[in-house]
């Protein structure tokens, strides 16, 4: 960690039912002021950073102030088509990491009406995994994807299968 100062970083606090939200200053200090009463859920986020969450119960503060780290998000370009290399508009890209079995918070993207998809803000990650959704096709998954921080990986390319159809009756008796 370089510890370097991150200017206009959106400083998001929320407690209980109570949410204020303030920008880091050019040196990295931020207050937030009357701060609501109870533990506090932080969420910080900034361009070219991976959004960090934390919780801080009161009874942890101090005369120190509260330190949240920023990690450097990487990018990810590609384009999604179907089996006849023809774009696949709205189709939904994820990036999940491969410990993480959930996605919720992953960075998604959805692609435009030429196919092409742009991730922004990615954790670095030994192993990642892009899960590309659309109601019309298969899932299409390519995982074993490494990032450093910073980086940025163009020419993802994934060929989406239409999916079948299946249609019927539910009748009683």
């Amino acid at each position: 960690a370089t510890r370097k100062p991150v200017a206009g970083a959106v400083v998001d606090v929320t407690a209980g039912r109570r949410r204020l939200w303030t920008r880091s200053g050019t040196d990295g200090a931020f207050t937030v002021r009357p701060a609501p009463a109870g533990d506090w859920r932080l969420a910080v986020s900034a361009p070219r950073y991976v959004r960090t969450n934390r919780s801080i119960a009161r009874a942890q503060l101090g005369e120190k102030p509260v330190e949240v780290f920023l990690r450097e998000g990487a990018t990810i370009t590609g384009r999604v088509t179907d089996d006849q290399r023809r774009p696949v508009t709205a189709a939904k890209v994820r990036a999940v990491e491969s410990e993480n079995r959930g996605s919720s918070g992953a960075p998604t993207a959805v692609t435009a009406e030429d196919g092409t998809f742009t991730l922004r803000r990615v954790p670095a990650a030994e192993a990642l995994r892009l899960v590309v959704t659309h109601a019309d096709f298969e899932p299409a998954l390519l995982g074993g994807l490494g990032l450093k921080p910073g980086e940025t990986r163009v020419g993802i390319a994934f060929s989406l299968r239409r999916g079948a159809i299946l249609t019927g009756v539910v009748t009683a008796g």
